[in-house]
């Protein structure tokens, strides 16, 4: 329903057929419905309400509504935890609710638990769903949803590998990605520093990550596979298979080439293979498996080829391994290295990467995608769909980053009053955006050049999670 306090209203129905949003990656289509036009006639001091509703009741008084979201709110409060007790939290907490889905098929007995990427155009990601799950479901303490969510990501394993995202029009699982089934022990891994749920991980999880393993050790689709130095290889050029996935616009039905070519040995990829292990190490050791001895020993090999292959004279990471030589392109994936539970890295390499991510990255909304040193550098995401394909990883500034980055910090420089400090004065301007773009959420993407406007979607799971995470284990109980 539309509430409104308009004079007039000129009834002019139609339908927009699949129409184009001017942001985002991909092309973002939909069909929209025009009832009309309102008008106003305004005096001095005087304010036009227009409120869109899904209820039959209503009315065009915005105090009304304000009362309505309160209580909306304090319902939701009463349900889940806040990660602190500052306005921050609280606001971000709320606004979690809703990445949440419920999915029903025909011939299913029950429905799928998952977890939206963001809105206006997003569906549901695999990825972004487990990098998104420790702060939106564990640290508000929605426990049950967040067993649905990994227990749904968890009975689509394919070849070893989680779906990185489902389909718009049918929902099918789509598996294009090298990373998204190593987020996923990330994600079990806070699970079970969250819960100590032993239980759940061994009765509805384990044999998928067992199948995952062995999906990476024997090589799996996309070209996905073990290299003999222990190290995780993509050996197809043409697909962007980790989170840099930005393409350039197709031609017909011909897919666009990769705007940030990852093949080869990427960092992040082959830190959260080492983390992995370590963490499929640990859970078997408390399950009391008997293959804690083989995934130590190529940790123990991954560790070492790792320390050779990616760290630079600099004691900061390359970006990827080629069989043409080394990347030395700075950005943030060797943060992500750097911030995993079980990391490769030494504590000098740690705060050397912190120092790079500070000097070239770092911004008051988040870390950039690329160093604007770099003559591939974009300061702007606008411009029409080639443009800012080519700006989506190539220096905006993504908000979820602010988690590997506190994970480093904390890691590293450790839980201090001066690191709890600079961690609360970084997520301090995000007070500030939740009025700017999507009320009480945050955006996607940020401009690399200062003002840093919000860019992409409205409002993103893991930019939401990733900052009720860090408020939680960082201790910004204030925010």
């Amino acid at each position: 329903m539309i509430h409104h306090n308009a004079e007039l209203v000129e009834p002019s129905p139609c339908w927009y057929k699949s129409f184009e949003y001017d942001e985002g990656v991909g092309k973002p289509k939909e069909d929209l419905w025009s009832f009309g036009t309102l008008r106003y006639l305004l005096k001095v001091g005087e304010s036009c309400a227009l409120v869109a509703s899904l209820g039959r009741r209503g009315t065009g008084d915005l105090s009304f509504h304000r009362r309505r979201v309160e209580n909306t709110q304090r319902v939701v409060a009463q349900n889940v935890e806040s990660p602190g007790t500052g306005p921050l939290s609280a606001r971000l907490t709320w606004a979690a609710e809703s990445f949440f889905a419920r999915r029903t098929e025909s011939g299913r007995p029950s429905a799928d638990t998952l977890l939206m990427a963001g809105f206006p155009w997003f569906s549901p990601w695999g990825r972004d769903a487990l990098i998104a799950l420790p702060g939106l479901a564990l640290a508000t303490g929605r426990i049950e949803q967040a067993r649905a969510v990994l227990q749904t990501l968890a009975s689509s394993v394919k070849g070893g590998l989680i779906p990185v995202r489902y389909s718009e029009s049918e929902g099918l699982p789509e598996y294009d990605s090298a990373d998204t089934s190593l987020w996923f022990f990330w994600a079990v891994w806070h699970y079970w520093k969250a819960t100590k749920d032993l239980k759940f991980i061994s009765k509805k999880l384990l044999d998928p990550l067992q199948e995952i393993l062995e999906g990476y050790l024997e090589g799996t689709s996309f070209g996905i596979a073990m290299d003999e130095d222990g190290l995780i290889r993509l050996s197809d050029e043409e697909l962007p298979l980790t989170w840099m996935d930005a393409r350039e616009p197709s031609e017909g039905e011909l897919p666009g080439a990769p705007i940030t070519p990852r093949a080869g040995k990427p960092v992040e990829v082959n830190a959260l293979w080492y983390c992995t292990l370590m963490i499929m190490a640990n859970l078997a050791e408390r399950l009391g498996l008997k293959r804690v001895q083989a995934y130590t020993r190529l940790a123990r090999l991954v560790r070492q080829n790792f320390s050779k292959g990616f760290v630079s004279p600099k004691g900061i990471l390359y970006d990827r391994l080629t069989d043409g030589g080394v990347d030395p392109t700075i950005r943030p994936n060797m943060l992500i290295a750097a911030s995993l539970p079980f990391t490769p890295l030494s504590r000098a390499q740690g705060l050397a990467i912190l120092a790079a991510v500070e000097k070239h990255l770092l911004t008051p909304v988040g870390v950039r995608s690329l160093s604007p040193d770099h003559p591939d550098y974009r300061g702007r995401y606008e411009g029409d769909l080639l443009s800012k394909s080519r700006a989506y990883h190539q220096g905006t500034v993504w908000a979820w980053l602010i988690g590997p980055y506190a994970g480093a910090s904390v890691k590293f420089r450790g839980l201090t009053r001066a690191t709890i400090s600079t961690l609360a004065a970084q997520l301090k301007p995000f007070l500030a955006h939740l009025e700017e773009g999507c009320l009480g959420s945050v955006s996607e993407l940020f401009d690399g050049d200062a003002p840093h406007a919000p860019r992409g979607g409205l409002s993103q799971a893991w930019s939401v999670g990733e900052l009720l995470r860090v408020i939680r284990e960082a201790g910004l109980s204030e925010l």
